[in-house]
């Protein structure tokens, strides 16, 4: 009884909360995103503006993030937040989660754009407000509900919809991060020790290029693996469900299905308007890298030493 009492005390706060509460909570974390990846503020605001961000109730839980969809409410631990009022908080930005957490910075943002999907697609896809969103709710009724209950008798479908949608633009921030850190590498930069180094790439063409054109964020032109469409490269194969992983290819005869990845693509696309492929990534990092100015400075000084030795 005691515990039912406080449950409905908590969410009564949270709720009168809400009513209080600003309405950029994500603001600052929005337009990190942006300017780290190329991935368009207006949509993780307007997404942002109907959802409420908290602490987690339960501190010895282990799990970095949560979703209450009868409140729309976003839960996270404290060291993601800043507090702005009772039970009201904001999003850290990125900028100062790297800055307090350096090592494990990616994840956290991934699990925040994991969690702020959730919201998206109960205010949003569910209720069709767009022809996007209405693309992806006839696609979930008609085609993945069937093939859940199909695959998946013990697992609600729409629970596993949500968590596939999570994962899924959790997915696009890992796979954002990796093609970063491989730039980065290619272009002979260290983001953990700030510092440059000759790597093999830079070996390779740092006798072939001017000055200018050295000092320059890098990448291949004819290698395909650049090219290739995150369409295609991203999807978790397993979502996790109450404690059970999910293989969405468990059936080899009928698995999760490429056009349904494809929408998913198209659905983010649409909204976030995101680099489709690695090169794109890499052409965006050429003027908007926040250490450009460092690695142009550190690239100047290899080729005059290259070029004194010869």
């Amino acid at each position: 009884m005691r515990k039912n009492i406080l449950a409905t005390l908590v969410l009564f706060l949270i709720l009168l909360s809400q009513a209080i509460a600003g309405e950029q909570s994500i603001k600052d974390f929005a337009y990190d995103l942006e300017k780290l990846f190329s991935i368009e503020a207006r949509r993780t605001l307007e997404v942002g503006d109907v959802t409420h961000f908290t602490r987690q109730i339960n501190t010895n839980g282990t799990a970095e993030a949560s979703y209450h969809p009868l409140l729309n409410t976003i839960f996270l631990k404290t060291e993601n937040l800043i507090q702005t009022g009772f039970m009201s908080y904001n999003v850290k930005s990125i900028t100062l989660l790297k800055s307090e957490q350096p090592l494990v910075y990616p994840v956290k943002i991934s699990t925040i754009f994991h969690e702020l999907g959730h919201s998206e697609m109960d205010q949003f896809i569910l209720n069709g407000i767009t022809s996007e969103d209405r693309m992806i709710l006839q696609l979930y009724k008609n085609e993945f509900v069937p093939w859940s209950k199909k695959n998946y008798p013990g697992v609600n479908p729409k629970t596993l919809f949500q968590e596939v949608y999570g994962y899924y633009r959790g997915n696009i921030i890992e796979t954002l991060f990796a093609d970063k850190t491989n730039i980065e590498i290619l272009n002979g930069y260290n983001i953990y020790q700030h510092r440059c180094f000759l790597s093999f790439y830079l070996k390779k063409v740092i006798g072939t290029l001017s000055r200018e054109e050295f000092g320059q964020i890098l990448f291949p032109v004819n290698d395909p693996s650049w090219e290739e469409k995150y369409r295609n490269r991203v999807l978790p194969r397993y979502v996790f469900i109450e404690g059970k992983d999910i293989d969405l290819m468990k059936n080899p005869n009928d698995p999760f299905k490429d056009s349904w990845k494809r929408a998913l693509w198209y659905y983010f696309s649409v909204n976030y308007h995101p680099p489709t492929n690695t090169r794109e990534l890499a052409m965006f990092y050429k003027d908007n890298h926040t250490d450009r100015n460092f690695i142009k400075e550190c690239r100047n000084k290899m080729w005059d030493e290259f070029h004194a030795s010869r």
